[in-house]
């Protein structure tokens, strides 16, 4: 009978070459023995499963690695230091799962991967690969794709100057969930977004996006297809990828956790199309805005279902609620008034955080009412070098549910 699950419990090829290949599944994952070196040609007629995540001192898979798999479905690669796959990846005929996400290293997928007839999900996020081949639109039961593109500087000239190939999206009609990662800096992607975001609003399976898009007019074209949207992240505007940012990368992991994510980078307007997303987001970033005074003038009344909200360097903002700015909003449009509207601002805010905002004076203006933010949990402001008081004894009144409040590099 054979083994079901086969674990690998030490070091380099010696505890490789011990394993029994003949298992279901096999696990070579073990963050005290790393696997380095990998068996020329296993005989796996019977694997389904093979797990080598983690395993960053591996480097290369032989090329006859994959030549007796026939049946393996999933293959997790993630976090190994290896740059291309070998040349018996089209054995895979079975492979359903391919995964390898966070490896910094591999640059090239290779065009053999059309003949994964089969696969459902591929995992390119944290890869660092030029482009995406054509024959990625050959994989006609893919349902999740995630890719991230490695920008070349300097003047070295790229295999193409295409990331992603017209139609390659349109041809994935089974796709549920598409990711893309780029370099803010990559005109490829600036010259193509058009073309692959039209292809994205035209599936009829997509429920997960992420996408950089390089100016707020595109979000007119995806504002066919984010309403429909379970999950979405979009970044929005021109900026360059810093090598250190102002904002602890713990809070912007946690600002990607949430399941609707908006960031706005280096806005000069609040745009309508801007406002429009707002309105379906639970988690928005608003990062080195130049003009905006408050964050009402995004409205409140697009903000109904925020929970988590970043500000960064948005260094004319005086305030983040102005609630007399509401109030004659509604005074001067009776049909936007209604009971109970004014008292609940930001009515679903649990985590407020602010990094260094030059003139921040307080964290709400003429908004004292019952309800306005009174789910907040958490509150944080970093570096206000202003700020003179951040809420009045009757706001405070509505923290029923405060738990933590961090006043850090402010007066």
């Amino acid at each position: 009978m054979l083994p079901s699950v086969t674990k690998a419990s030490g070091p380099g090829l010696t505890e490789v070459q011990k394993v029994e290949w003949a298992a279901n599944e096999i696990h070579l994952a073990d963050d005290k023995h790393l696997v380095s070196e990998l068996p020329r040609c296993p005989n796996c007629s019977s694997l389904i499963a093979l797990y080598l995540q983690g395993n960053y001192e591996l480097i290369a898979i032989p090329p006859l690695f994959f030549q007796r798999m026939q049946l393996l479905q999933t293959l997790d690669l993630s976090r190994t230091s290896i740059k291309s796959l070998p040349k018996s990846l089209p054995k895979l005929v079975a492979l359903k799962t391919l995964l390898l996400q966070g490896c910094d290293l591999f640059m090239e997928l290779s065009p053999q991967v059309g003949k994964l007839k089969n696969l459902e999900e591929l995992d390119l996020d944290e890869t660092q690969i030029m482009d995406l081949p054509r024959e990625t639109g050959k994989l006609l039961k893919l349902r999740q794709l995630k890719v991230s593109f490695y920008h070349l500087c300097g003047k070295k000239k790229l295999k193409s100057n295409i990331l992603i190939h017209p139609q390659t999206i349109s041809n994935l009609s089974q796709l549920t969930e598409l990711s893309i990662d780029v370099n803010p800096a990559d005109k490829r992607w600036d010259d193509s977004v058009e073309a692959v975001l039209k292809e994205v609003c035209n599936s009829k399976t997509l429920r997960t996006l992420s996408l950089y898009l390089p100016t707020f007019q595109l979000l007119d074209d995806a504002s066919l297809i984010y309403p429909s949207l379970s999950r979405f992240r979009f970044t929005v505007g021109h900026h360059k990828r810093r090598i250190i940012s102002r904002v602890p990368d713990e809070v912007e992991a946690e600002f990607r956790k949430w399941d609707k994510c908006l960031r706005f980078v280096n806005g000069e307007t609040i745009p309508t199309q801007i406002k429009g997303v707002l309105k379906y987001s639970t988690s928005f970033f608003l990062d080195h805005h130049t003009t905006a005074m408050n964050l009402s003038e995004f409205g409140i009344e697009n903000m109904k279902g925020l929970k988590f909200c970043v500000l960064a360097e948005c260094n004319k903002m005086e305030t983040l609620i102005d609630g007399e700015m509401h109030y004659e909003r509604n005074e001067d449009d009776q049909s936007e008034s209604r009971p109970g509207s004014v008292q609940h601002m930001l009515e679903s805010l649990e985590f407020l955080s602010t990094y260094y905002m030059e003139d921040l004076q307080c964290i709400c203006r003429g908004a004292d009412r019952f309800g306005c933010m009174s789910k907040l949990k958490f509150l944080a402001l970093h570096a206000c070098p202003h700020l003179s008081k951040i809420f009045s004894l009757t706001l405070l009144e509505n923290f029923i549910n405060l738990e933590e409040i961090i006043v850090e590099d402010c007066p």
